[in-house]
C-alpha cells in the first residue's frame, strides 16, 4: 500500500497563534508549534502546519494518516484538550499574517487530540487518527496530485485546563533540531475495473481469526461478471485462504456462488491475487475462509459482516449467518463484465477448485 511522510519545508509554512491576556498573538518564526494554556498572557494556543507535494491522486482512499510531532520542552502539566482540522483548500498558500491564518475555509471534519500527556523533550509523539480530515481534503474537485495540505492544531477553544504548563510544544520548521512536523498518509488507490465487491484492503484496527466463514456487507458487487484480481490484508499471515462470493436467500442465510482457492497470504502490507475466474452476479457479496492466521478487522462504524464457525464457501454451500453490525474486513475483488461460458450451471457443476494464481 504506498504511503507518504513529508515535513514541513519552509519557515513560513508554520505558524503559531494565541491570545496574551488582551489580543491575538500571531508569528511565523516561532521554534515551535504549540496547543494548550500555560497563563493569563498565554493561553489559547494553536498552530498551522503546511505540507508540500502531497503526491495523492485524486479518488484515493485514506486508510491511516497522523500528525507526528517531536517535543521541544518537557511540559507535564494537565489537562491539554485540542483539536485537529484542516484547511479546505485543494492548494492552498504559505501564511501571511493573522487575517489570512484566521480567514482560511476550515474543513468539517474535526479530531479531538484530549487529554495529552506529559511530553518529554526529545521524544516523537503521534496524534490520533486523522483519516477523514485527510479524505475530506483530497475529496475536493480541484485536488490534484502534488497539490499542498494544511492542518491545524489548537485549543483556540479555551478547553484546557487553566494549569501552569498545560501546554505541549512541538518542534517547528525554525527549532534548532530542524524536526519539523511531519505528516503520514497511507492510501489506496482503487483499481480501475468494470466491477469491484467488498471492503478495501487496508491496515485496520483489529483482526478475525481463523476457522470462521465471514462475508463482508460492504460495497456489493455493482455488475454482473468475472472477478478477476482479489486483494486482501493480513493482520497475520494466512494459509489456506478461499475466497467466494454470495448471495442472501433469506434473511441471514446466503448462498455460495462461486470460490478459489489461493492459498497463503503474507501478513503486513495489501496482498493481490491476478488470474482468478470467480463467477459474481450483481448484488453479491464477497466472503473468505480460511485455516490459519488472522485477517484485519474493524469493528465499528462500517457497513457489518455475516459470520459462521466452520467451512461454507464451496458452490451452492448454504447456512444461517451471524449478523455483526459495524465490522468490515480487509477483502476486495473486482473484475469485468462478461458471461462465462455455462454460467447457468457452473456453480452447480464445477466443485471446488485450485487454481495457480499470480501474487503481485
Amino acid at each position: 500500500m504506498p504511503s507518504l511522510d513529508v515535513d514541513v519545508a519552509a519557515s513560513y509554512d508554520d505558524c503559531r497563534k494565541y491570545w496574551n491576556g488582551s489580543s491575538w498573538s500571531f508569528g511565523r518564526t516561532s521554534t515551535y508549534v504549540a496547543a494548550g494554556y500555560n497563563s493569563a498572557t498565554f493561553n489559547k494556543a494553536g498552530s498551522g502546519m503546511r505540507w508540500l507535494n502531497i503526491t495523492i491522486p485524486k479518488g484515493a482512499i485514506i486508510s491511516v494518516a497522523y500528525l507526528r510531532l517531536h517535543a521541544s520542552t518537557s511540559y507535564a502539566g494537565t489537562v491539554v484538550r485540542s483539536k485537529i482540522r484542516g484547511e479546505l483548500s485543494p492548494n492552498p498558500v504559505t501564511f501571511s499574517n493573522l487575517a489570512d491564518f484566521d480567514n482560511r475555509p476550515r474543513a468539517l471534519t474535526t479530531v479531538d487530540w484530549e487529554d495529552i500527556p506529559a511530553w518529554s523533550s526529545g521524544t516523537y509523539y503521534n496524534s490520533p487518527e486523522i483519516k477523514d480530515i485527510i479524505q475530506e481534503i483530497i475529496d475536493q474537485g480541484d485536488w490534484a496530485s502534488g497539490n499542498t495540505l494544511v492542518l491545524f492544531w489548537d485549543d483556540f477553544d479555551d478547553l484546557s485546563d487553566h494549569n501552569a504548563n498545560c501546554r505541549r510544544y512541538g518542534g517547528s520548521w525554525n527549532s534548532t533540531t530542524k524536526e519539523p512536523p511531519r505528516l503520514h498518509i497511507e492510501y489506496f488507490i482503487v483499481p480501475v475495473s468494470d466491477i469491484d465487491v467488498g471492503a478495501y484492503p487496508v491496515n485496520r484496527d483489529n483482526v478475525a481469526s481463523s476457522g470462521w466463514t465471514r462475508i463482508d456487507k460492504a460495497n456489493p458487487a455493482n455488475a454482473s461478471g468475472t472477478l478477476h484480481s482479489v486483494k486482501v490484508w493480513a493482520a497475520n499471515s494466512i494459509t489456506g485462504l478461499r475466497v467466494g462470493t454470495f448471495y442472501t436467500t433469506n434473511g441471514n442465510t446466503l448462498k455460495c456462488r462461486d470460490s478459489e482457492l489461493i492459498g497463503d497470504v503474507v501478513s503486513g502490507a495489501e496482498r493481490t491475487f491476478t488470474g482468478l475466474s470467480i463467477t459474481v452476479v450483481e448484488g453479491d457479496y464477497i466472503g473468505c475462509y480460511f485455516t490459519g492466521g488472522s485477517i484485519d478487522r474493524h469493528t465499528l462504524e462500517y457497513t457489518g459482516i455475516w459470520s459462521v464457525s466452520g467451512e461454507f464457501i464451496d458452490p451452492n454451500d448454504e447456512t444461517t449467518y451471524t449478523p455483526l453490525v459495524g465490522d468490515a474486513i480487509s477483502l476486495y475483488g473486482y473484475g469485468d463484465v462478461e458471461v462465462p461460458p455455462g454460467l447457468e450451471n457452473k456453480s452447480a457443476n464445477m466443485g471446488s477448485k485450485l487454481i495457480a494464481v499470480g501474487l503481485i
